[in-house]
């Protein structure tokens, strides 16, 4: 059997079908969750550009492909499987990341995190350090 174009109505009313695209229906989807990995082949996939904010500290800004539901939440693997670019060819691990408390909304968020050899004010990029398995997910649940 070949099943499709159906579409499942709560309550006791049938609404009328509503035929969407796929990116259309992706675009909802990531409204609620859109998580952010790193490719098979790159293992210092760029996650975010941020400013060392002191000599351990850094943050970073993500935006969001499409406008959150509400401001999510983070979730990640080992802050160690990420890392900073400290200098030419140089990422140190980092030794925690989270949301920080400021820069929240439901269309970016600052990440803070927290490594070594960071020169305040200096461009910085938090990456996946040599890991295919680090990710960021942000959720934004009912």
């Amino acid at each position: 059997f070949w099943i499709s174009q159906i579409q499942l109505n709560y309550g006791s009313e049938a609404a009328p079908y509503q035929h969407r695209s796929y990116a259309e229906e992706l675009a909802l989807c990531q409204r609620y969750c859109w998580r952010v990995k790193p490719s098979t082949t790159d293992n210092f996939t760029r996650f975010a550009l941020g400013q060392a904010i002191a000599a351990t500290t850094c943050a970073s800004i993500v935006t969001f492909p499409v406008e959150m539901h509400k401001i999510p939440t983070l979730t990640t693997p080992a802050a160690s499987q990420f890392g900073h670019t400290v200098a030419a060819g140089s990422v140190n691990a980092c030794s925690s990341i989270a949301l920080s408390g400021n820069g929240r909304s439901t269309q970016t968020v600052a990440i803070d995190t927290v490594t070594t050899g960071l020169a305040a004010g200096n461009a910085s990029a938090l990456l996946a350090n040599g890991n295919t398995t680090a990710y960021l997910q942000f959720e934004a649940e009912l």
